[in-house]
This record gives C-alpha cells, sequence and structure tokens, in this order.
C-alpha cells in the first residue's frame, strides 16, 4: 500500500530532500533511509556537499487514488514489446510522459485492456479513470468504450458505468487523454477496467486501414 523510494549517490554525500515541491536545501530533510510515499506529492531531491549543491535535483511526482499501489490483475495480455514491468505499473502512481515508449505506457493490440484492482476491503467509489496515449501516425488510436465493473468476491461483476466514444478521424490531435467514468456512489471491494480499442481502422485514410489499433495506458484508478 506503500511506494518505497530509495536514494543513492556515488559516495556518501548527504542527500536533502522534499515532498512539497520545493527545491532542498540544508534546512531540508536529510534522508537516512527508504522513503514511504502513501499520498500525492512531489518528491525532490539533491546533493549538497560542504563545497555546495552539485546542480542537479531528482524530481518525481506521485499521484494516489484508491486503485494506486493495490493488487492489479490483467485479464488479457500486453502487446509484448510493450510489456516493460507489466500490470503493476498501471496503479504505482507515476504518470508516463507523451512519449510511448518511457517504460510506463503498457500497450495492447488486438483486444481490450481489461484489468481487476482489489482495493483490499469494502471501499466506496464514484469515480473512474484511465489515462490513454494517442498517436495517430503510429496506429495508436483513443478509446471506442470505457467501462467499470464492481464486485464483492472478484468472480461476479456488474457494470456500474460506461461510456462510447467516436472514432478516430483524420487530423484526430496526438496527446495524453484522460476518461473518466462518474456514478452514484457504490461499495465494493473488486473493480474490473475495460478499455475496449478501435478493432478495425476503416475511412480509407489510415495506412492501417482494416486492421485494430494500439492502446497505450500507463495508469487506471478510481476516486
Amino acid at each position: 500500500g506503500v511506494q518505497e523510494v530509495k536514494l543513492y549517490t556515488i559516495d556518501d554525500a548527504p542527500i536533502y530532500y522534499t515532498l512539497d515541491g520545493s527545491r532542498p536545501s540544508t534546512a531540508s530533510a536529510r534522508y537516512e533511509g527508504p522513503l514511504q510515499i502513501n499520498k500525492s506529492c512531489t518528491l525532490k531531491a539533491a546533493v549538497i556537499r560542504p563545497s555546495g549543491e552539485n546542480g542537479k535535483v531528482f524530481s518525481q511526482t506521485f499521484r494516489i487514488n484508491k486503485a494506486t499501489l493495490k493488487p492489479v490483475k490483467l485479464l488479457q495480455p500486453t502487446a509484448p514489446q510493450y510489456t516493460y514491468k507489466g500490470e503493476q505499473t498501471l496503479v504505482d502512481g507515476l504518470w508516463g510522459g507523451k512519449g510511448y515508449t518511457d517504460g510506463h505506457w503498457l500497450g495492447f493490440y488486438g483486444h481490450a485492456l481489461e484489468a481487476v484492482v482489489d482495493l483490499g476491503r469494502e471501499t466506496p467509489v464514484c469515480k473512474a479513470w484511465v489515462r490513454v496515449n494517442v498517436h495517430v501516425g503510429d496506429q495508436i488510436f483513443d478509446l471506442r468504450r470505457f467501462s467499470v465493473a464492481v464486485s464483492d468476491d472478484g468472480v461476479n461483476f456488474r457494470e456500474v458505468q460506461a461510456e462510447e466514444y467516436q472514432p478516430v478521424e483524420k487530423g484526430y490531435k496526438d496527446d495524453i487523454y484522460v476518461r473518466q467514468l462518474s456514478f452514484e456512489p457504490v461499495t465494493a471491494r473488486y473493480l474490473k477496467f475495460t478499455a475496449q480499442p478501435e478493432m478495425k481502422i476503416s475511412g480509407g485514410w489510415h495506412y492501417g486501414e482494416g486492421r485494430p489499433a494500439f492502446i497505450f495506458v500507463d495508469e487506471i484508478g478510481a476516486e
């Protein structure tokens, strides 16, 4: 339920850090061992020797929600070349950049992303979302449908909300999109996220005509 962060240097120089996004100084907390991150924050750390700061500041933003760092199981495989660290990538609290090969994005081809998150106990939820990276020229499209279902036993699921999206057309903007569903509060232990891709590109404008499109997702979440 927590993200453990370990910091290293090439020598024994002192490391100072902050969790509020401010630049570290010798007045900041000194790193003494692994940090336990369990809430949203921006960690910044720097080596500051007696001669002064070395100039490089490490920065990482953690975004924690009810699904973060919970056990997750994929019901469909990732594309082999875009698996990286696997399913836990979807709930590690780390967002990827626009480059879909940075190791934070999982690719899916020819089938949906289906992920079941075990919240660990009965938990109230009223929102679910998924972050999608779109690069139309690389045959990476937006979703056609997104749904969330809930369960008490991890076997029998009940869909609580879904939304369908228009097909990607020529001129569609490459970007990171957050597809979010809001619904009446429900209490459940298990959440099932299903993100449906475009299964057959059509319209005569794309080189992938007739083939499925990839989808790339870096994070799923619930509130």
